[in-house]
């Protein structure tokens, strides 16, 4: 069950761990099918639009998109009943997973997984309702790309972007006010199984991956429909929602 002071503590500070999602006999499974995955995303002949390498040309792989498409065991975890009764708890007792906000596994490759800017979900997707999970494969720490965050920073809603390579838009680290904030930044320290809710106007940021294990993550969003904004921004398809399981 829920605690209050776990609701608390995401409301106050923006995010939140939540321990032993995964067990070592789930992470194994979940391994062996992310592996097939990545072996067909190296291949340009089996490579789908839903694979992002780190470079062109490249073997290594930064991201799969669409991973409940891929397999049932992946849908699993982002329904899995420990993670439905923390979604209703901290996003509401309606919400349901977003389709096509997040749904992806970043590999965070040893010694080539690139950095992530600073930046708020929010801003790129123009709602400031969304919650997301990370659901960590293995551990992760400084050393190979940890999540970083600044502690209740999402209070302040949502900032003026500026244009990112790496995340379309970020914070800026030349406006004072920002980089005064992101001096405040923590890294999120977590095990393998253990997950991370954060909310979209947390902002937060990875290292590149300088070590010589990678740092494999779910992430998935949640939102309340009644929530879901009634337009979205250029280019960005409507919020696709499926419920969670009761």
């Amino acid at each position: 069950m829920v605690r209050q002071v776990e609701i608390d503590f995401f409301r106050n500070e923006g995010y939140l761990v939540v321990g032993s999602i995964l067990d070592d006999v789930r992470i194994g499974m979940l391994k062996a099918l992310i592996d097939e995955q990545l072996e067909r995303a190296r291949s340009p002949e089996t490579r789908t639009q839903w694979d992002l390498m780190e470079e062109a040309g490249g073997q290594a792989v930064f991201r799969l998109s669409r991973v409940m498409e891929r397999h049932e065991a992946f849908q699993s975890v982002a329904t899995d009943p420990l993670v439905a009764e923390y979604v209703r708890a901290l996003v509401g007792p309606e919400a349901g997973v977003c389709v096509n906000r997040h749904n992806m596994m970043v590999v965070k490759a040893p010694y080539v997984g690139r950095q992530i800017d600073w930046h708020q979900d929010g801003a790129n997707w123009g709602t400031a309702a969304i919650v997301s999970l990370m659901v960590f494969l293995e551990d992760a720490a400084p050393e190979n790309g940890c999540l970083e965050i600044i502690p209740g920073a999402h209070r302040r809603g949502l900032w003026q972007a500026a244009a990112s390579e790496r995340v379309g838009l970020g914070l800026s680290v030349e406006d004072p006010e920002q980089a005064a904030l992101i001096r405040q930044a923590v890294p999120v320290l977590c095990r393998a199984g253990d997950g991370v809710f954060f909310h979209c106007c947390l902002p937060h940021f990875s290292e590149a991956n300088r070590s010589g294990r990678s740092r494999r993550s779910f992430t998935f969003a949640y939102i309340v429909p009644l929530d879901v904004q009634p337009t979205c921004p250029t280019g960005m398809a409507p919020v696709e929602i499926v419920p969670l399981p009761q």
